[in-house]
């Protein structure tokens, strides 16, 4: 399993991920959204640093609010994902990449919303609808649209969290500028 604050890849190389656990807050409290969103972008400025060594980095977000790494002039897809304590962002030099972390919260209603992703044509493996949202969210946010897409994508699971699940999605596809 992927230690925290580790750079970690799932796939010839790329692309890189890193996830970390939120300081001061109880396990199942929200934390507050803004210092959460602020530690994911300090979080994957520093992936960025450690895979795209010797560049001047910075980060941005599109007018949809996904967010872009640029770096000496290029830009790389980036993606972030925050669920309660748990912070997890992702890198790829090589195309589009989405990351998506959810709590499994033993209160939230999922029977409508399995039934949704099943008749949407979404895979819910082995009945599990943490594995299979994750799956869909990461698919999302790597292509920025709903599946089905004219584009492959690389869908795996990732960490191995007690009570999270987490997928990442990826492409080898030419970059599309942000808007």
């Amino acid at each position: 399993m992927p230690t925290e604050n580790s750079l970690d890849t799932i796939h010839d190389s790329t692309p890189f991920w890193r996830w970390c656990w939120l300081d001061g807050q109880g396990h199942h409290e929200r934390p507050d959204r803004s210092r959460t969103s602020q530690r994911a972008q300090e979080l994957l400025l520093s992936l960025a640093r450690d895979t795209l060594p010797e560049c001047d980095i910075s980060f941005q977000k599109d007018k949809g609010g996904r967010p872009w790494i640029t770096a000496n002039g290029k830009l790389y897809h980036a993606s972030i994902s925050h669920s309660r304590r748990l912070i997890a962002v992702a890198l790829n030099p090589a195309g589009p990449v989405g990351i998506d972390v959810e709590f499994r919260d033993p209160g939230r209603r999922i029977a409508s919303l399995t039934r949704w992703l099943t008749e949407q044509g979404y895979e819910v493996p082995e009945g599990d609808f943490y594995r299979g949202w994750c799956r869909y969210e990461a698919s999302l946010k790597a292509l920025g649209k709903t599946l089905p897409s004219p584009m492959a994508l690389t869908v795996s699971r990732c960490g191995d969290w007690p009570e999270y699940e987490g997928a990442l999605a990826w492409g080898n596809a030419p970059l599309m500028a942000p808007e």
